[in-house]
């Protein structure tokens, strides 16, 4: 199973761009990112990148309950190792992701996930992680027909890869913009553009 894919917008460019391959170590967070398609749904999404001198990294996705990532609902961390491979203007990413966390601001919720064992778990605690690694959970739905159905959610197992392409430009990160041709599964299917839409360092 690949990663998340990160959020593409705009126009892209190619590797030949004026970019700098440079150490990738610290921690690079996405702007606040909201459906332009949709103004008045109340929710938005951001991404935290961490990677360290010893070849750790997590990527985290939150999902908040406004447009403004202000009042957080959930939160999926990837954890695993990378390496670099310099390739002049940029540098080959590559990641293995090991466990896979996730936690649930809201009370209300966490009960509810309690009441059905989400994940095989009956302690869920708001905001403490679990690890579902390689987990396929039920939460209830509804069928074509409107009945109570249990859907699975599959997580990530350890060991999902990622083939990727970074560079920096001062204090901005861009990663490579996944697509039907370039999905990051493997290496021969590394992407060959950058998205324009970057992550800032934050430490």
């Amino acid at each position: 199973m690949k990663f998340t894919a990160l959020f593409s917008f705009g126009v892209t460019f190619l590797l030949g761009s004026n970019l700098l391959a440079a150490g990738i170590e610290g921690s690079w967070r996405s702007a606040c990112l909201t459906d332009s398609a949709d103004p008045k749904a109340e929710v938005s999404m951001q991404y935290v990148n961490t990677f360290d001198a010893s070849g750790k990294f997590s990527t985290s996705e939150s999902v908040f309950s406004d447009r403004t990532c202000s009042t957080l609902m959930t939160d999926a961390t990837m954890e695993g190792t990378y390496t670099t491979k310099d390739m002049g203007k940029y540098i080959n990413l590559d990641r293995v992701g090991t466990k896979f966390l996730v936690a649930f601001a809201d009370s209300q919720l966490v009960q509810a996930l309690n009441m059905i064992e989400f994940c095989e778990y009956k302690d869920w605690q708001a905001g403490v992680h679990k690890d579902v690694t390689g987990k396929v959970c039920f939460v209830p739905g509804y069928d074509a027909s409107g009945d109570v159905i249990l859907q699975p959610v599959p997580f990530p197992e350890a060991g999902a890869e990622d083939y990727n392409i970074a560079s920096i430009n001062g204090d901005t990160l861009f990663f490579g913009i996944i697509d039907e041709d370039h999905d990051a599964m493997a290496q021969d299917s590394r992407p060959v553009e950058f998205d324009t839409e970057g992550f800032t360092l934050v430490k």
